[in-house]
């Protein structure tokens, strides 16, 4: 996880932004939805995700991605990047936190997902 959020913070280098810092409960958050996403073999955001948050860690956004265990994690990140809606989340100022869940089904499907903290 530590790799994906490495690509995330050259791109919020790139725009001037300071980087984002792992977090363990948010990392539990975005695996557990990952988990989920396998399970259920089909691509959703978690409803009301902001309900799940721990107490003390304000939400952000969150991002979700379907894709194939042969991808980079550079280029999972790309991937959202060149997405207008994930990079605005990516590249909230306001953020100070990231978790980072995937998982990958028998067939090389992967989820990933970003949970954002402010």
């Amino acid at each position: 996880m530590q790799s994906i959020i490495n690509h995330i913070n050259k791109y919020r280098k790139a725009h001037g932004l300071r980087p984002v810092r792992a977090n363990a409960a948010l990392n539990g958050l975005a695996q557990d939805r990952a988990n989920q996403l396998v399970r259920a073999d089909k691509l959703s955001h978690r409803p009301q995700h902001w309900n799940h948050y721990p107490a003390n860690i304000p939400a952000g956004g969150k991002n979700v991605l379907q894709a194939w265990s042969d991808y980079s994690d550079a280029l999972l990140v790309k991937l959202w990047y060149e997405s207008p809606g994930h990079r605005k989340i990516m590249l909230d100022p306001r953020v100070k936190c990231i978790g980072v869940g995937v998982a990958i089904n028998s067939e090389g499907k992967l989820y990933a997902v970003q949970n954002y903290g402010r």
